[in-house]
């Protein structure tokens, strides 16, 4: 059975390439001028959302969809304000995402297919991540000059932090079961990835190196946690052992373990 299928951007940033979690059938997906990142799995794995920034990062980035394959892109956003970080509700229907076209950066939900925009969060908010039952979203926020980890009802009530520190936390990701947060803490180039009860009790570090740790994400049955070590994929169990590299330089990866996306909807295999 299928370890899971991993989409991620190559670092430096310039495609989108989706790889099988044993380090297999590589192949790239998205190949557009300027930068794409930022992809997340639709939860059928029949689709990604990402980043599109073909005229520079911070200059009119939008959100894209396409299919599992990298065919049909359409653009979901259509707006000259930056758009970035999407993620997948659980159910499919809803993508929520970080934009500035209030005027400064905050949290947007609106349909899968880009209709009914509507403003989430009131403050500088990135990188949201919706809980698994779908009544919550976890994301970076900053308040007070801190950037913190924050979670809010889906409808955009009881927004409250559940860290609080001198340092950075950025990045968090849900266990399936929902109990748990994993997230990078620190400054660039020494951020770590830590774990902590979804109420922000019990909070460690679960690897801690001189290197960059960052944008970790949990595997659908909660055995693995994927992440990037500097600029190398990587796989660990969520108490930090058992750790394997992949052997591909990437960043910012998104893993879907259900039975994988069917071989007759894959782009052609990329050259390594």
């Amino acid at each position: 059975m299928s370890l899971g299928r991993i989409v991620y951007s190559t670092d430096p940033i310039t495609d989108i390439f989706a790889v099988d979690a044993d380090g297999s059938d590589r192949r790239r997906l998205i190949r557009e001028p300027g930068r794409q990142f930022d992809a997340d799995w639709s939860p059928d794995g029949r689709s990604i959302v990402y980043r599109d920034s073909r005229h520079g990062i911070n200059h009119d980035d939008e959100i894209y969809r396409a299919d599992a394959d990298g065919r049909h892109r359409r653009n979901l956003t259509h707006d000259s304000a930056n758009d970035w970080s999407p993620a997948w509700s659980p159910d499919g229907r809803k993508i929520v995402f970080a934009s500035e076209r209030s005027g400064h950066l905050s949290l947007w939900v609106m349909d899968a297919d880009g209709a009914h925009p509507r403003r989430l969060t009131e403050g500088v908010d990135e990188y949201p991540r919706w809980s698994p039952d779908g009544k919550q979203i976890a994301y970076s926020g900053s308040a007070g000059g801190s950037r913190d980890i924050w979670i809010i009802d889906s409808d955009g009530g009881h927004p409250h932090a559940v860290t609080s520190t001198l340092d950075e936390d950025m990045a968090p990701a849900w266990s399936p079961d929902g109990r748990f947060l994993a997230f990078e803490r620190g400054y660039e180039p020494d951020r770590d990835i830590w774990v902590m009860r979804a109420d922000g009790t019990d909070a460690h570090p679960i690897k801690h190196t001189p290197a960059d740790e960052t944008f970790p994400v949990w595997s659908s049955d909660g055995r693995q946690i994927l992440y990037t070590a500097g600029r190398d994929l990587r796989l660990m169990t969520p108490d930090g052992s058992h750790e394997r590299s992949l052997g591909i330089s990437g960043i910012m990866a998104d893993i879907w373990c259900a039975s994988g996306v069917p071989h007759d909807r894959r782009a052609p295999r990329a050259r390594r």
